[in-house]
């Protein structure tokens, strides 16, 4: 999964919408430290209320992402209801005017074999040393690319119960018969 710092900071500023502003946010931990320190530092700018960076163009997901959302969708919309209003995916491949709908088919991928316990400590992918240091530079050009200027005059809406009680009584009301 390839979520950038950036996106870090839309997720939760969509997230602080939907909850009216009441988001905790739990740090679980990482593999690659600069790239969690980044996230950290943007997701608490946002919290803050300073605006997202812009993330740039973003590229069509993968075959394999579109794969497992439709999977997930399968598999939990017997019991999310949100997931029921959406349209079905029928059996066969239905060829609609300009898009084609797919029959989500679920593959597990996991270990056969269930587990009684998962390590929870010192327990960390061994990414090898050339991708490491590729993800690394990757991080650190996004870390350079992320713009985090602020606009110098920022604006609000101020919103007084009182101001809904304001009258010009020198100006005709066009709605009443004043």
């Amino acid at each position: 999964m390839e979520v950038t710092p950036a996106a870090y900071s839309h997720l939760l500023h969509s997230l602080m919408g939907l909850a009216g502003g009441k988001v905790c946010v739990v740090l679980e931990g990482g593999y690659c430290i600069p790239s969690l320190a980044e996230g950290v530092a943007l997701s608490l700018r946002t919290l803050l209320g300073d605006p997202c960076p812009d993330i740039g163009p973003v590229a069509q997901p993968s075959e394999s992402v579109v794969e497992t959302i439709l999977n997930v969708i399968a598999s939990l919309r017997p019991f999310w209801h949100s997931l029921q209003l959406q349209g079905s995916y029928h059996e066969k491949i239905e060829e609609t005017k300009s898009t084609e709908r797919i029959r989500p088919e679920i593959h597990y991928r996991g270990q056969p074999k269930i587990q009684e316990t998962y390590p929870t400590s010192y327990f960390y992918v061994n990414w090898g040393e050339e991708l490491k240091t590729q993800l690394e530079q990757r991080v650190e050009q996004l870390i350079r690319q992320t713009d985090l200027t602020v606009p110098p005059h920022r604006t609000a809406l101020a919103f007084d119960e009182r101001m809904m009680k304001h009258q010009n009584h020198m100006e005709r009301c066009r709605f009443c018969s004043l």
